[in-house]
């Protein structure tokens, strides 16, 4: 697909295709979806992907802190570890090297997605605050390479890591 240049057909073309799929009868919603890492403060090379260091305690916390009155958290397992955690509408997953994403509820008012972004971000951060750990909120680890990030106990981590280290020197990193 060529990218236009003009400006406005531009937009027009990002409209089209994102609304090809939109019922127009049909409530419209937005939602987000982001992931972090958490690296160690010192050097920023990746934390635990595992263990009673890693992310699955960060994961609950914050899950925990969502709920309202009368609601329960829903935990997915795959192979006895934890794989994902759903709490009033927002999605929590644990990926193969440790990273959190988050995708956020959907809501009408885009703005209302831009105020619980904020919300995750904040609290996300002040769980960090006197640990050894802080948050990147990027999706790949800029400094450790993936031989040095141990894969979370998922049977399917396992499976993809073997195929994508046969697709080239970058696989790994995927």
């Amino acid at each position: 697909m060529l990218i236009p240049s003009n400006t406005e057909e531009r937009y027009q073309s990002f409209a089209e295709r994102l609304l090809y799929r939109a019922k127009p009868d049909g409530e419209r919603l937005l939602g987000l979806e982001f992931e972090c890492l958490r690296v160690h403060r010192s050097d920023h090379r990746a934390a635990p992907s595992a263990g009673p260091e890693g992310p699955d305690d960060l994961v609950l916390e914050m899950g925990e802190a969502r709920l309202k009155p009368g609601q329960e958290l829903h935990a997915t397992y795959e192979g006895g570890v934890l794989s994902m955690l759903e709490a009033d509408g927002t999605h929590y997953s644990l990926e193969p090297g440790g990273q959190v994403e988050i995708s956020l509820a959907p809501y009408v008012q885009p703005l209302r997605v831009g105020v619980e972004l904020e919300s995750q971000v904040g609290d996300l951060q002040k769980r960090r605050v006197g640990t050894d750990y802080e948050i990147l909120f990027l999706g790949h680890h800029p400094l450790s390479m993936p031989e040095e990030i141990p894969l979370r106990g998922k049977p399917r981590y396992s499976i993809m890591d073997r195929r994508f280290r046969r697709v080239g020197e970058l696989g790994p990193h995927m």
